[in-house]
C-alpha cells in the first residue's frame, strides 16, 4: 500500500537581519534569526534597499522552491538557516547557518538560494556594500 501523497506548505522566509561579518548570530526556536550584540558595522546598509533585496530573494526563492520527494516521503521537517554574504565588488555567498537536521532539506535550501540570488538584482543603494543577511527557510509538513 503506497501512502497518501503529503502536500508541502511554501517555505517560510522571515525578515533577514543584517549582521556585519565578524558578528555572531542565533536562532529562536522558531527558526528567526536574531542578532547576537550586533552593532551596525562601519560601512552603513540602507535599510530601504535591505528590506527590497530581502523581498526579491523572497519572491525568486519561493519561484524555485522544491520539498525534496525523499524529505517529504520521510517526513523530515525543519529549518535551515542560511548566510547570504554580499561583498563590496559583488560577489554573493550562500552558507549553512545552521542545519534543519536533514542533509536533503539543508541542501534544497542551499540550492533554492544560490538560484534565486543569481536571478535577483542587487539594488544600487547596496551596491559597493559589505553586509550578511541571516534568512531561515522552513520545511514543515501539513
Amino acid at each position: 500500500m503506497q501512502a497518501p501523497a503529503v502536500k508541502a506548505s511554501k517555505p517560510s522566509i522571515p525578515e533577514p537581519v543584517p549582521l556585519p561579518e565578524t558578528k555572531a548570530a542565533s536562532v529562536a526556536a522558531d527558526g528567526n534569526a536574531a542578532p547576537v550584540a550586533a552593532q551596525p558595522d562601519s560601512d552603513s546598509v540602507d535599510a530601504e534597499g535591505l528590506r527590497g533585496y530581502r523581498m526579491a530573494l523572497a519572491v525568486q526563492s519561493r519561484r524555485l522552491w522544491r520539498y525534496p520527494d525523499a524529505a517529504s516521503r520521510s517526513g523530515a521537517q525543519g529549518t535551515a538557516v542560511l548566510r547570504v554574504s554580499v561583498l563590496p565588488a559583488g560577489a554573493i555567498g550562500i552558507s549553512l547557518e545552521r542545519s534543519s537536521g536533514f542533509d536533503a532539506l539543508d541542501n534544497a535550501a542551499l540550492t533554492m538560494m544560490r538560484e534565486a540570488s543569481l536571478a535577483t538584482a542587487l539594488p544600487e543603494t547596496l551596491r559597493g556594500r559589505r553586509f550578511s543577511l541571516l534568512l531561515p527557510v522552513v520545511f514543515s509538513l501539513p
